[in-house]
């Protein structure tokens, strides 16, 4: 192409001189060469452009999606695939492929290769193993742009997924999903600086629902412990913290004043109550963190003071809730109180279950571990 354009501007300036000699018109030279030499870079503009070949919009080059409709199949057909100019390719663990008419065989080590009949139209690449045949059938790929669904002539197109979130961090404490389907994790990094400190945080649907920070609601950051989503809204760890992440707030499971745990499910069972000092602060908490609601049961599983000498404040203030317990429970509240609540009562034993909805407590007696009428 750069011999042509030579060419024509060596044949130009020929004419221009021969032109020159022939007519000796300096005025018609000037006018003349100019014209001749925006032709000459013009057709040679022309034949550069007309030799280049065009890029298929169709090239197999770029990254490409499994379907929305199709499982992966690790190796042999991986839900994701990238594939470069140069003959290399991403893949589950890279490699490079090479292409003969409408065969691909691609290399992901040296051991682990594999030839396809592939065929690529409107954007959608289409694999079958020919090794194999009809085994794994056709697998479709669609460009980085978008998924589509391979189900008849839908158009539906979705985004494919972003990298999760959690990904980046060091620990994940706890993944679940919600009653509304949102999943949520919480989640934890090692500390950096000087003073080492880990930091948690809780993302929801792979967006931050609470960043990173080093204020953790459980005190310290336990990457061991055992940490459990409550009624959509709050985080337990190891059955003695509970947090509100919606709210903010953080309550302990011991008994004091802070103690402002229910167990919310269509029916509430309240488990145990207090010492004698913390008997009204008790029943105040569990108002507060009931919300208006009201609890059904309240379950006595012994009579040491510390544990039950709140049940005839609990009882007057909820006059429609039962109480659970061993018969030799209801013997010991007669003495102590001078009831044993025969009208509300539920007495159980060794096997009895409750049903709270989505739970169910099961009773174990266990006489003697700690008092005679322990469950």
């Amino acid at each position: 192409m750069t011999l042509l354009l030579k060419r024509v501007i060596i044949s130009a300036r020929r004419y221009s001189e021969k032109a020159k000699e022939r007519l000796n018109n300096e005025k018609f030279v000037k006018l003349v060469l100019p014209i001749v030499l925006i032709l000459a870079v013009v057709l040679s503009f022309g034949a550069c452009s007309s030799g280049k070949p065009k890029k298929s919009e169709n090239a197999i080059e770029g990254k490409w999606f499994l379907g929305e409709d199709f499982d992966d199949a690790g190796f042999i057909f991986p839900d994701e695939l990238e594939f470069f100019a140069d003959g290399s390719m991403q893949g589950p663990a890279g490699g490079k492929y090479t292409i003969s008419g409408d065969r691909i065989q691609i290399y992901y080590t040296a051991s682990d290769s594999y030839t396809y009949t592939f065929k690529i139209e409107d954007n959608m690449l289409k694999l079958v193993d020919s090794e194999t045949g009809d085994y794994y059938g056709e697998y479709i790929y669609y460009r980085e742009s978008g998924v589509k669904s391979s189900d008849g002539d839908s158009e539906t197109t979705s985004a494919p997924e972003a990298e999760q979130l959690s990904a980046s961090c060091d620990y994940i404490l706890a993944q679940a999903t919600d009653s509304k389907g949102n999943l949520l994790e919480l989640v934890a990094n090692d500390g950096q600086g000087y003073d080492g400190k880990r930091t948690i945080g809780l993302i929801k649907n792979n967006e931050w629902l609470v960043k990173m920070t080093g204020d953790s609601p459980f005190e310290s950051i336990d990457v061991k412990g055992n940490y459990k989503l409550v009624k959509d809204n709050c985080f337990l760890y190891n059955s003695y913290k509970l947090w509100n992440f919606e709210n903010g707030k953080t309550y302990k499971m011991d008994g004091t004043k802070e103690d402002k745990w229910g167990r919310l499910d269509e029916k509430i069972a309240i488990m145990d109550s207090v010492d004698a000092r913390f008997i009204d602060q008790w029943l105040e908490n569990i108002k507060e963190a009931l919300e208006g609601r009201t609890p059904d049961y309240l379950v006595v599983q012994h009579m040491e003071p510390d544990h039950s000498s709140g049940i005839t404040k609990f009882a007057k203030a909820y006059p429609n809730a039962a109480i659970v317990s061993s018969a030799k429970a209801f013997a010991m509240m007669k003495n102590f109180f001078g009831d044993d609540f025969e009208s509300r009562r539920i007495v159980v034993g060794e096997g009895d279950k409750l049903s709270l909805g989505e739970r169910e407590l099961s009773f174990i007696t266990a006489p003697m571990v700690h008092w005679p009428e322990v469950i």
